[in-house]
C-alpha cells in the first residue's frame, strides 16, 4: 500500500528530492503504455478509412472508449514526467524552472483532458 500511495504522489508531484520515486513512476507509466499503444493501434487500423458514423458506432463502446481514454491519459502522464527530467536537468534554478514546469503541468493536463472529452462525446454521441 505503501508503494502505491508513493506512486501516486510522485506522478502528480512537481517536487522530486529523491528521483528514485519519481524514476519509479516514470517506468510504470512507460510498461502500462506497451499494452495501450498496441491496442490503440489496433483500433485505429480497425477504422482506418471508415467514414466518422462508423468510427462513432466503434467508440461508443464502453471498453474500447475506456481503453482509448486510458491510453490518452498515461501519455500524458508520461510526457509531464519526462518533460520535467529534461527541464530539471537543463534550465538552471529560479523563475524559468518554475515556469516551465508550470506550463509543463497545464499542458498535459490540457492534453488528458481534451482527448478523454473528445472520446466521451463520440460515446454519448454529442455532435
Amino acid at each position: 500500500m505503501r508503494t502505491l500511495l508513493i506512486f501516486i504522489g510522485s506522478i502528480f508531484s512537481s517536487d522530486h528530492a529523491s528521483g528514485t520515486d519519481h524514476w519509479m513512476a516514470q517506468r510504470l507509466t512507460s510498461i502500462a503504455m506497451i499494452p495501450l499503444t498496441f491496442i490503440f493501434f489496433i483500433f485505429f487500423f480497425l477504422n482506418y478509412g471508415s467514414d466518422y458514423e462508423q468510427v462513432r458506432f466503434f467508440f461508443s463502446k464502453p471498453f474500447i472508449n475506456i481503453l482509448t481514454i486510458a491510453f490518452f491519459v498515461v501519455n500524458a502522464l508520461h510526457l509531464k514526467q519526462g518533460l520535467e527530467v529534461v527541464i530539471e536537468d537543463y534550465i538552471s534554478e529560479g523563475v524559468n524552472r518554475t515556469r516551465l514546469k508550470f506550463i509543463n503541468s497545464v499542458v498535459s493536463i490540457m492534453i488528458g483532458s481534451f482527448s478523454t472529452l473528445a472520446l466521451l462525446s463520440l460515446h454519448f454521441n454529442f455532435t
